[in-house]
């Protein structure tokens, strides 16, 4: 031996750690040495979104707009209140998942009193489901105070939330038909509309502006108006909503209203259509509302030309969206007797596609990936044939099978992406969905 490394042929390195290397081989990876590598150089699993939408999630902030007055001078001390019930140890998702559960236990408790719509579900049910309803409008609210409470804030958290009110949006809507005995009517549509489509607007708004908006009505104030309902209904009982009331005579001559409803209110109309004609206007006041407020944000910065290319996005989404909507209205008003003897199926398979739709959106508002319009679009594809079913004279399939399989489906995929998006966003931002992560302390300060 000459001194010299032993090589075989090759040009040799001496690296830091005393390793010989060949000269032109791939440098190793580098490695980082503080605590939380493996964390970081975890690969992050596919899914739904993408690696620009990962890293979108660390900068969006959540921005409310006006807070109204019963959230400011009644719930917000409520819910300070109830916060000191909240154990620490808590995830605020765990509170986020439990307000769900109550919304589940509504309509499941109405699914058994009253499946088709028709049955009177006993008083107790009513008082029941009121404060089922009341408990999931303070854990509500009290997830977000959690959060920032124990230091847990983050996207994670508000997709969750909003995801989770989507879900119980819809179902909220479903019972309600029970609770204004509206059987097979048609009129059990736009009770369900009057839950999802206000819903769907908001996020629809903050997509465009970034700015989640409340009105002087808002949510708090429309959750409290059906525990009142709620409540109601069980002190008077169901048959109050059947009778007949006549119409003020400034009302059904007024000159503002148009004529093709002038013979509809010239006669006695029952009470539960009295409050689903009152609903819809409110409900229309409030999308033109948000559809003004889109056109004067994007009238403000027309010169962006970003936000000129989110204003042409947005118009395509909420042309999907009125499109879903049109074609479940004609499904359900179809000469297909198929809605008068399932109105519970066909009003949970547009209410769960909603629900799917509007989580999407969410999605792609905090993330900035794009829409999923071909995704829906073949999500869609039974849906469709469905109505045509619906619509045609003779009946190409059995629309009962393949509406629960295809409700199947879909809760399927529901299920998919929800699962999936939130491995992923754990995964990326290394937390955990129910548990709150310890932050960890310099030792040097104790």
């Amino acid at each position: 031996m000459d001194g010299k490394p032993e090589t075989d042929g090759q040009r040799t390195v001496i690296a830091a750690d005393g390793e010989r290397i060949p000269f032109n081989a791939a440098p190793a990876p580098l490695v980082d040495p503080t605590p939380f590598a493996a964390e970081r150089q975890r690969r992050v699993p596919r899914g739904y979104l993408s690696p620009q939408g990962l890293q979108q999630l660390k900068e969006y902030k959540y921005q409310s707009g006006f807070t109204g007055a019963t959230d400011k001078y009644i719930m917000i001390p409520l819910w300070n209140w109830c916060l000191q019930f909240v154990p620490l140890w808590m995830a605020p998702n765990l509170l986020t998942v439990s307000s769900l559960l109550c919304g589940i236990a509504c309509y499941f408790l109405f699914q058994f009193h009253s499946p088709d719509f028709n049955l009177h579900p006993p008083a107790w049910v009513f008082f029941l489901t009121s404060a089922l309803m009341f408990l999931y409008l303070i854990l509500d609210g009290l997830d977000g105070k959690q959060a920032r409470r124990t230091g847990s804030s983050g996207p994670l958290g508000q997709l969750f939330d909003h995801g989770c009110d989507s879900i119980c949006c819809f179902m909220c809507g479903i019972f309600m038909c029970s609770t204004l005995h509206l059987g097979g009517h048609r009129a059990s549509a736009i009770v369900l509309l009057l839950h999802i489509l206000p819903f769907y607007t908001s996020n629809w708004e903050e997509y465009c502006t970034g700015v989640m908006r409340f009105g002087l009505v808002g949510i708090t104030e429309g959750q409290l108006l059906i525990i009142g309902l709620l409540a109601f209904t069980g002190v008077v009982g169901v048959d109050f909503w059947d009778a007949a009331m006549p119409i003020p005579v400034w009302l059904s001559e007024s000159p503002l209203l148009p004529a093709f409803l002038r013979p509809s209110l010239s006669v006695p109309m029952e009470r539960k259509f009295l409050l689903v004609a009152v609903g819809t206007l409110g409900v229309l006041y409030q999308v033109a509302s948000s559809c003004l407020s889109v056109w004067e944000y994007h009238a403000a910065h027309r010169a962006e030309r970003r936000t000129k290319k989110v204003y042409n996005k947005a118009k395509r989404m909420f042309s999907h969206h009125c499109l879903f909507l049109v074609c479940g209205l004609s499904w359900i008003f179809a000469p297909s007797p198929f809605f008068a003897e399932h109105p519970r199926l066909v009003l949970l398979t547009i209410g769960t596609l909603f629900g799917y739709q509007v989580s999407r959106l969410i999605i792609s508002r905090v993330t900035k990936d794009p829409y999923p319009f071909f995704g829906l679009n073949v999500l869609f594809v039974p849906y469709w044939a469905l109505i045509l079913n619906a619509w045609s004279g003779e009946q190409l399939f059995d629309s009962y099978t393949v509406s629960i399989a295809y409700l199947a489906v879909i809760y399927l995929a529901y299920a998919h992406f929800v699962v999936l998006t939130i491995n992923q966003i754990c995964d990326f931002l290394g937390i955990r969905c129910f548990h709150i992560v310890p932050k960890k302390t310099d030792p040097s300060q104790h």
